[in-house]
Parts: structure tokens; sequence; C-alpha cells
């Protein structure tokens, strides 16, 4: 009943060292003023255990190995609650940190000059999640997925605030698997990410800034995902049973290169166009295998930046692929061959044309006389419906 607070130092020997807090009848269960201290190497690390709160305040720097929360060796342990306030709050720059199941919870903005300086070895397999919450956090490390009994393992991260790496994310080893879900923001921001496995997002917003050529299947139930650069494999987006999930492709106009990808029901595609100047941009999905959009089930956003002219008989393409083989289905509204005014400009919506018959492409066209509008996405798109010749 009540936290208990140490304020002297507490200095472990090598090895790993566990700490063992129960779950008391207060929000924080053990508070520790004083410092904690352990030599550096690979093995030495202060683990957190039990169902308790953990509470450092300040820094702990004197951690030189490691501190790691939850354990996956032997018994699966669950590693409660640990709060922090200072980048170094879970040891010295140099030193492990590692999250099993159990959760870091910021009690101050770790972000900007408090970021904390390390990666971040995530391992928490099917026992529990790895959690993320409280203020926002910044890592100027890597996200590390890392399996200590060389089993493949289907790591999992619960992102409940505004966490960005700086760093890549990359294997460990046998990570053959990632789930993260959550109501946060996630941001990774390396240029390469070198993971190899699958990836499953089910609910936070997601940005991934670099490459994740190398993984397998790509799903999303729910949420958002970011990015303009360039993923690999299979993917397999939204589900179909009502649960919102947007692609926003790139943040400015980029190109989202993939290999495979099919769309399901609620699904809204975000892309912008460019008209800032008369040589119109816009962002671009380019693929080099199979794209199915479905029946008319899969929402296409249009935002436009800007209101310089755009020529009659202008062409934007929104989506190509590179080899052999047609895009199959249509957006929702925006059957082939449909006109629909964005902006002040009426476009044609064109399918599997250009240099190999299949690419989707937009044309800008004269506006006629008369129409009808419907609702497509956030906006409304004015579609007015020809015979094709």
């Amino acid at each position: 009943a009540g936290a208990a607070v140490i304020d002297a130092d507490l200095e472990f020997g090598n090895g790993l060292q566990p700490v063992n807090v129960g779950n008391g009848s207060d929000a924080i269960d053990l508070i520790i003023n004083g410092d904690l201290i352990n030599a550096a190497g690979a093995g030495n690390l202060i683990q957190k255990l039990g169902p308790g709160t953990l509470q450092f305040p300040g820094d702990q720097s004197a951690i030189a190995g490691g501190f790691r929360i939850g354990n996956v060796e032997g018994t699966p342990g669950i590693g409660g609650r640990v709060l922090i306030d200072h980048p170094n709050a879970l040891g010295a720059p140099n030193a492990a940190l590692q999250v099993h199941e159990g959760t870091i919870e910021a009690t101050a903005d770790l972000t900007g000059a408090n970021a904390i300086p390390r990666n971040l070895t995530i391992s928490s397999g099917d026992i529990g999640p790895a959690i993320l919450q409280g203020s926002p956090m910044a890592f100027m490390g890597d996200l590390v997925l890392e399996t200590y009994d060389f089993e493949p393992t289907n790591h999992r991260l619960r992102v409940n605030t505004a966490v960005h790496f700086a760093g890549e994310l990359r294997d460990g080893n046998f990570a053959y698997g990632l789930t993260i879900d959550g109501t946060g923001k996630l941001t990774v921001a390396a240029p390469t990410n070198t993971y190899e496995g699958n990836i499953t997002l089910n609910g936070p917003d997601v940005t991934i800034d670099g490459t994740l050529s190398e993984i397998g299947i790509f799903s999303m139930s729910t949420g958002t995902l970011r990015t303009g650069a360039s993923i690999g494999g299979t993917m397999i987006i939204g589900n179909g049973i009502g649960e919102d999930t947007t692609i926003d492709v790139a943040n400015g106009i980029g190109t989202f290169a993939i290999e495979n990808m099919t769309l399901f029901g609620d699904v809204t595609l975000k892309l912008q166009i460019d008209r800032t100047t008369a040589a119109v941009t816009a962002d671009k999905i380019s693929a080099t295998g199979n794209v199915q959009l479905g029946a008319g089930i899969v929402t296409l956003d249009l935002e436009v930046i800007g209101s310089e002219p755009i020529l009659e008989g202008t062409q934007i393409t929104l989506l190509e692929r590179t080899t052999v083989g047609s895009i199959g289905g249509f957006f929702e509204a925006l059957p082939d061959g449909t006109e629909f005014l964005l902006g002040d400009q009426l476009f044609r919506i064109d399918y599997n044309v250009g240099i190999g018959a299949n690419d989707l492409i937009i044309t800008a066209i004269p506006e006629p006389m008369s129409g009808a509008l419907v609702p497509v996405g956030i906006a409304s798109i004015l579609a007015f419906r020809r015979p094709r010749n």
C-alpha cells in the first residue's frame, strides 16, 4: 500500500539482475531517486519484472550495461510499466534498451534536444506487446527486432503516443513478423530499412520515409500509412468490414514504389496534384506487379495544391504498372471514362492506357455545359458520363 521510495544509489553486479516490482494500491509502486549503477557489457542488464510501476526521475547514465523491461528467456515475464522523464532515464547513450512485454511511459516531452540517444530493441513475441505511451518520444537510433530463443517470432509493438525513430527498422535475428497497433503516430525516418519479415498495421498513423524492399507481406486493416518511398512484397490493404484505412502518398509530391497491391473496401488512397507552376506534377504509385482496386469500393481522394491553369490535354499519371498485365478494377464512382471536376478543372479518368496499356491516367478536358454532383471521398467531384468511342 503506497509507493516505496529509495533515495540511495543501487549498484548491481554483472549479468542479468532483476528488480521485481509488485502491483500495489498506488499508481506508482516504486520510486528510485538514487542512481542505478552497472558496468558496461552486453550481458550486464538491469531487468524490470513484475506488473508494478517503477519511476526513475532524472538521469540514469550510470546504467552502463543496459536496461530490460520484461523477459523472454525461459518463462515469459510481465515487465509492467516504467515512467521516465529524461533521455538517459534508462541508461547511458551506448547502453542497451530492450522492451519485451512491458511499457515505457514518458512523463515529459522526450523529443528534439531531449531525444533518447539510443536504439530500442523489442522482442515481445506472442506473450504481449511492447508499449510506448505518454508524452511524445524520439529515439536517435534504430527500431530493432530481436529474438533471444533463436525461434522465429512475431513481434508486437503498441504505439499510443507520437514516437519517432531517426534510424531504421531492422532485424536482430529470426524476426519474421511485426504487428503494430495503438492510437498514436509512429515515424521511421531512415532512407533504407533492412527488415525482411512481414508487417501488419492495425490502427496507428505510421510514416515510413525509407525503403522496405525486402519484406514479405505488408497488411493493413485500419489506420493510416504515409509514405513516398518503396515497399516490396505483397501489400494487402483494408478488410472490407467498415474500418477506415488510408494510404497517403508522400509528404509533398512523390512516387510510392510497390510490387503487388490489393485494396479492399473502406480504403482511401490520397494523392496530391501540384498546380503551383505551369508544369503540373502529382503523386504517383509505380507497381512492378499486380494491382487490384476492386469494383468501385476504394475511394480516390485527390488534393489540389495551387491554382495555375492546366492546358487542355495535359495528362497526369496517377498509377503505373511497369510490367505486363492490366490494372484490375476501378475507384468508387470513377469507372473508366468518367469525367469529373476537381477544383476548377475538368478531368477524364482512363484505366489501362499509356505506353504499356496498363497505366491509370487523368486528362484535362474542356468543361461541358451541365452535369450532376456526386460525392467522391472527402471532397465532392462533379462527374459526367459520356459514351466511349
